[in-house]
């Protein structure tokens, strides 16, 4: 009950409002409200919502997304309330299933019906959730799964298991590597010390019941991990800037120079240094509760003290870092992760190891509260009371990204309605992530585009996207912004390809030079195939034809100019504003 009303303060304004849950300037807000929205397709239509056949358009991309399960539970809410409200309603949801998976796992730790309704709000609000929430990040916040596993593990290692149990922990570690599978080895992790605490004590019994949750976990996932994986392994990879600290580290591998900017700073959970965005911090009550336990020498605080270890120096990265984020000379085992097992040096996020962490934070924190009312011989409403004075004592403060900031949806241009077939979509590549509104607008008309999710980021897009883009000079000047020659037959080779618009839409462009950017290419393809077919308020769009000659592109100089005397224009529509090859 307690969780589920800290799930509609959190959420109510968007549910009142209509406002979207980050706003519109949010890039991973779109991407995953596309990524619903394309799951509810797929899934209408009989096809894996992994196959990326209306992005990267002609060639596609699969897997388009790393985070399936969400897509198919969510992608239901977007078909019956919407993209904004959906969105919404999807959010209450992790943050309501993440109090009550941290409430099975405080009470599988052997903490109080009570306390452990504490652990769940805690964990709650804790960045965690919140910070993946501000930012867009559903799949993130969806921790119920993972938390659910790591209490069936607990479980059993205490020998409270059975063949049941052990089945359904199985089946949770499946459906958290369904949603990233990057938890599957944080999973391993955590369960892996609370394990190996109880070493001394198993027997026959619990070996098989571990048996069978690892074996269902492993029959499952190790298919989906691989094929995500070689998914990931058809990108560009992480091209993130490497600062000037980070060079002698970088050895050629993008990944690890990511990977280093963002872990967390060694002063982390307790405080916060300037360089970190968004503020991570674990609450100070929290903290306070969890020492409570190590003081008072709860029993098992020990193992839930390694674990919340294990996650803390996880979530620092590859190396520890100074003041000024430069990265020490000292490698931290993320590093040995990343260089040994497959498929790890794809995750760019050390900091969402954070989530081991606080979860064993939490635990720590109700078994202390625990302890405190023993001692103070408190009722279980004072109880529940003190721990959520200590949980809010300091949020004012502390937890900068609270409340969860709103926005307007993105508007589309009424031009779309009238689209009935593939997009080339402007920016090409995508410039900033202005560019992801391109997705917005796909899900009002539904058309395959050249734009794919989060394009605007090198390391996303498809490798052999971009060469696609290079050979073809028309796309390689509108991706550039340079200039060159277009010829006939690169028109021919966008219509054999499937592409029937060429699409200018301001929405999309970067908000200081978009106008223009898009005067700019609106001459390209006015010289090209004449006036626009379809103007609107913000997007004006061209149905692609042949051309008849070379026509030289100058986007560089916003100016754009025929490389022979004539000028080409529609093939058979001359007179519609370019004019014949031949006049």
């Amino acid at each position: 009950m307690l969780t589920g009303a800290v799930a509609l303060v959190l959420l109510w304004p968007m549910l009142l409002t209509g406002q979207l849950l980050g706003g519109d300037h949010n890039p991973d807000t779109i991407t995953t409200i596309w990524s619903y929205w394309w799951s509810g397709q797929s899934l209408m239509s009989l096809s894996s919502p992994l196959s990326g056949s209306h992005s990267f358009f002609p060639l596609g991309h699969s897997p388009i997304t790393d985070s399936v399960l969400d897509g198919i539970l969510f992608a239901p809410l977007f078909g019956l309330f919407g993209a904004t409200t959906g969105f919404s309603i999807a959010a209450l949801l992790c943050v309501w299933s993440a109090g009550m998976g941290a409430w099975m796992l405080a009470r599988a730790a052997g903490a109080s019906p009570q306390a452990a309704v504490i652990a769940g709000v805690g964990l709650q609000l804790s960045p965690v959730v919140t910070v993946e929430l501000q930012e867009g990040r559903l799949a993130q916040a969806l921790v119920v799964f993972w938390l659910l596993a790591l209490a069936g593990m607990v479980r059993l290692a205490r020998g409270e298991g059975s063949l049941q149990l052990a089945v359904a922990t199985g089946a949770a570690c499946v459906a958290a590597a369904a949603v990233d599978w990057h938890r599957a080895v944080f999973l391993a992790i955590a369960a892996g010390v609370v394990w190996a605490a109880q070493l001394r004590s198993l027997g026959r019994e619990r070996l098989i019941q571990l048996g069978v949750a690892s074996g269902i976990a492993l029959l499952f996932s190790v298919p989906l991990v691989v094929m995500l994986v070689m998914g990931a392994g058809e990108l560009q990879g992480p091209a993130q800037t490497v600062s000037d600290g980070l060079e002698r580290f970088h050895r050629g591998e993008r990944s690890l120079s990511s990977a280093i900017n963002n872990g967390l700073h060694w002063q982390w959970p307790v405080a916060s240094e300037e360089i970190s965005a968004p503020d991570r911090r674990i609450g100070l009550g929290l903290l306070v509760m969890a020492g409570l336990a190590l003081f008072w020498k709860h029993v098992g605080r020990l193992r839930w003290l390694a674990v919340a270890a294990a996650g803390y120096i996880l979530a620092l990265g590859p190396y520890l870092k100074s003041a000024e984020g430069a990265p020490l000379p000292w490698a931290l085992p993320y590093r040995l992760l990343h260089d040994y097992l497959p498929g790890f040096s794809w995750m760019w996020w050390p900091s969402r190891a954070a989530l081991i962490t606080v979860a064993a934070v939490a635990v720590l924190a109700a078994l202390g509260l625990d302890d405190l009312g023993r001692r103070m011989k408190l009722s279980r409403r004072m109880l529940v009371v003190t721990g959520l004075m200590l949980i809010c004592i300091d949020m004012p403060w502390r937890a900068t990204h609270l409340p969860l900031s709103t926005g307007r949806t993105p508007a589309t241009d009424g031009i779309y309605a009238k689209i009935d077939g593939p997009i080339l979509t402007t920016p090409v590549l995508g410039v900033s992530s202005s560019s992801q509104t391109a997705l917005w607008h796909q899900m009002t008309h539904g058309q395959p585009i050249l734009y794919g999710p989060d394009a605007y980021i090198p390391a996303n897009r498809s490798a052999a996207q971009v060469t696609y883009i290079k050979e073809n000079s028309l796309l390689n000047i509108l991706a550039t912004g340079g200039s060159g020659e277009v010829s006939p037959e690169d028109v021919d080779t966008l219509i054999a390809d499937g592409f029937v618009w060429a699409v200018i839409d301001t929405t999309t462009l970067p908000p200081e030079k978009g106008s223009k950017q898009a005067a700019a290419q609106a001459r390209l393809f006015k010289e090209m195939w004449g006036e626009a077919d379809l103007k609107g308020q913000s997007a004006s769009a061209w149905r692609i034809e042949p051309i008849t000659s070379t026509v030289q592109a100058e986007l560089l100089g916003a100016t754009t100019g025929a490389a022979s005397s004539g000028k080409s224009g529609k093939g058979g529509k001359g007179g519609k504003g370019g004019k014949s090859g031949g006049e």
